[in-house]
């Protein structure tokens, strides 16, 4: 069975307290999970999220700053982000 994978992209940026932060949709991978192909969709997942630079939110290295530090909304987004990944 072919496997294939496609993503979308919106070039757009935001800019959040002067940094900017990717304004980007993404369909990671077209696999859906079920309950017989959960390797073949994590593998997918891992890299689609890692090619796009976001790995540290998933493996946990993207420490959440603390919301008083201006890098907080940054990293809100781009977690938002991520999340929107998976659906």
């Amino acid at each position: 069975m072919a496997v294939s994978s496609s993503s979308t992209v919106n070039t757009g940026q935001t800019e959040v307290g002067g940094v900017r932060t990717e304004n980007i949709h993404v369909q990671v991978t077209t696999i859906r999970l079920t309950k017989e192909n959960y390797l073949q969709w994590s593998t997918a997942m891992t890299m689609g999220i890692a090619g796009r630079g976001k790995i540290a939110y998933i493996n946990g290295k993207k420490i959440e700053p603390a919301e008083t530090n201006v890098a907080w909304n940054t990293w809100f987004i781009e977690d938002n982000q991520i999340s929107g990944f998976n659906k």
